[in-house]
């Protein structure tokens, strides 16, 4: 029998606030599960901090994704550059700048997403690119706590109006995001 003393390491919940001020969002949220991307370990976590938008169809609430392209994109080109590609995944339809495309795969390393076909127009280092379901448009941001979508849908709560750290967020909070969350200050 090991009587030996181990230790785990488990990390703590991350304070995102900047000030105690904070409102609540008034009522729940359903996060859609098939919308959030399986970490290295085949889980599906939504960290405290992430923004969510709500999906036009289901009514229920994804990931943001909303970047820019890090770099101009011709337009025959099939790989483009962003600035954060963290929740986009295959099969997302995304606007870039003036076009549509349907993503096939994406590297969050090197922040580049492939996609199913040409480009078809040319695209400028700066414009937007952002999924074309609905939750482009920040809503509100997953507040307390981490939540695990690995099982399914699940039910959240959030915060619409915050002094928050940026650094502390998950992912790379962009302009657009900023301006969507009009009663949020990040500092």
């Amino acid at each position: 029998m090991d009587l030996s003393i181990k230790r785990t390491t488990i990390s703590g919940e991350v304070n995102i606030l900047d000030s105690e001020q904070k409102r609540y969002i008034s009522v729940g949220a359903t996060i859609d599960a098939t919308k959030v991307k399986e970490n290295s370990e085949g889980r599906k976590i939504l960290e405290v901090g992430t923004r969510l938008g709500q999906i036009t169809s289901s009514e229920k609430y994804a990931p943001v994704k909303s970047t820019e392209l890090s770099a101009d994109a011709g337009s025959t080109d099939t790989t483009i550059s962003v600035v954060d590609a963290t929740y986009f995944q295959s099969g997302d339809g995304i606007d870039v700048g003036d076009t549509t495309a349907t993503i096939d795969t994406v590297d969050e390393v090197a922040n580049t997403i492939t996609l199913t076909a040409q480009l078809g127009a040319a695209a400028s280092t700066g414009d937007s690119v952002t999924v074309t379901d609905g939750s482009e448009t920040t809503v509100f941001v997953l507040y307390p706590h981490d939540v695990d979508c690995t099982d399914g849908d699940i039910a959240v709560g959030g915060i619409d109006e915050a002094r928050l750290i940026e650094d502390r967020v998950p992912g790379t909070v962009s302009d657009k995001e900023k301006t969507d969350l009009a009663q949020v200050t990040f500092v």
